[in-house]
C-alpha cells in the first residue's frame, strides 16, 4: 500500500510551504494506491475518515507493467483550480530489514515505488509536496538523481525527529519542495523527554527496546545487558515507535513491567488525545501509529 494525501487549500492564496498537511483551512483527499485489495488499506482509510469526515477517500490500484509499478497512465484525483499539497509515504518495511534477509525483488520494488512517487511530482505538479521514508541507500540514491534532474522541485535531508520537538529518536529521510525542506530544517527545538509527553508514568520508570544483542567487530554478537538498551523516562526521548511490536516499561533493574500501550505510542508520535481509532484492533492501531509521520513535525 502507498498512501498519497492530497490537501486542497480553500483560500485564494497558496498556503505557507511549511504548513501542516491537514488544518482548519484545508480539505484532504486521501488517495491510496495498492497492488491488490487489502484489509490494511480499508482500516487505514476508515480511521482517517473517522477523524476527517469531510475528506474524500479514494482507493485505486497501482498500474503494473512486468510486475513493477508503471509511471504510465497515472492520474490522481487532484484538486482543480486550487492550490494543493501532496504527501507520500511509500512502504518501507522491506528496506528496514538487513539486506541478507530481504529478497532482491522486494527491495527493488520498494525503490521502484519511491521513483514512482517522485514521478507523480513531475506529472501532477502540486503546489507543495512532501515525502517521508527510511534513509536507505537506494532511497537516497533515487532522491539524489531526482534533485540533480529537478533542483527546482526537490530537496531532501536525513533528520532525527527528536531534534524537531518529537519525544522519540526517529531517523528518517524527508523530501519536498526546496522552500518546504528549508523551513522544516529551521524548526530545530529542544529534545523533549518521555515524561513531558506522558506525565502519568510512575517515577523511576525506564523504557526498554527490542535490541538484545550487538555485533562484534570480529564477527558474531554480544548479548546486551539490560541497562544498555534502556532509557530514563525523566531524561531521555523514547526509542523509535515501531509498527511491528511494542517497547516495554521496566523498573531500574530492567525487569519488564508492561508493554507500551498503543495510546502512549500515539502520544509519542504526536497524535492528540482526541484522535479516534475506535473499532480497530490493537494490532492494527499499533501498526498505523508506528507507520505514521510524527504529527508535531
Amino acid at each position: 500500500m502507498m498512501l498519497c494525501a492530497l490537501s486542497e487549500n480553500r483560500t485564494a492564496t497558496p498556503p505557507p510551504k511549511h504548513t501542516p498537511l491537514t488544518h482548519t483551512h484545508t480539505r484532504t483527499h486521501t488517495h491510496t494506491h495498492s497492488n491488490s485489495p487489502s484489509p490494511g488499506v480499508q482500516i487505514a482509510l476508515g480511521v482517517h475518515k473517522q477523524n476527517f469526515p469531510k475528506a474524500r477517500h479514494v482507493q485505486a490500484k497501482l498500474p503494473i507493467v512486468n510486475k513493477q509499478p508503471s509511471k504510465r497512465n497515472v492520474r490522481l484525483p487532484v484538486p482543480r483550480r486550487r492550490t494543493w499539497q501532496m504527501h507520500s509515504s511509500p512502504p518501507c518495511q522491506a528496506l528496514l530489514q538487513a539486506p541478507s534477509n530481504v529478497p532482491a525483488d522486494k527491495a527493488n520494488t520498494a525503490i521502484e515505488l519511491v521513483e514512482y512517487t517522485l514521478s507523480l511530482v513531475v506529472t501532477h505538479r502540486p503546489d507543495s509536496w512532501s515525502f517521508e521514508h527510511v534513509p536507505h541507500k537506494g532511497v537516497r540514491a533515487a532522491l539524489v538523481r531526482f534533485k540533480e534532474e529537478r533542483p527546482d522541485l526537490c530537496d531532501f535531508a536525513v533528520v532525527d525527529f527528536a531534534d524537531y520537538g518529537v519525544a522519540q529518536n526517529r531517523r528518517r529521510l524527508i523530501a519536498g519542495n526546496p522552500p518546504l525542506i528549508a523551513a522544516f530544517l529551521l524548526k530545530t527545538d529542544a529534545r523533549p523527554c518521555i515524561r513531558e509527553i506522558l506525565p502519568h508514568l510512575p517515577t523511576g520508570l525506564h523504557l526498554m527496546n527490542h535490541t538484545t544483542n550487538t555485533p562484534l567487530k570480529g564477527g558474531g554478537y554480544r548479548k546486551l545487558e539490560p541497562h544498555e538498551h534502556m532509557r530514563s523516562v525523566e531524561h531521555d526521548p523514547a526509542y523509535t515507535v515501531m509498527a511491528s511490536a511494542a517497547h516495554h516499561w521496566t523498573d531500574e533493574s530492567g525487569t519488564k513491567l508492561r508493554a507500551v500501550a498503543v495510546e502512549e505510542a500515539a502520544a509519542l508520535q504526536g497524535f492528540p488525545p482526541s484522535f479516534n481509532m475506535d473499532g480497530v484492533t490493537a494490532v492494527a492501531r499499533r501498526r498505523g501509529v508506528g507507520n505514521a509521520v510524527p504529527v508535531e513535525a
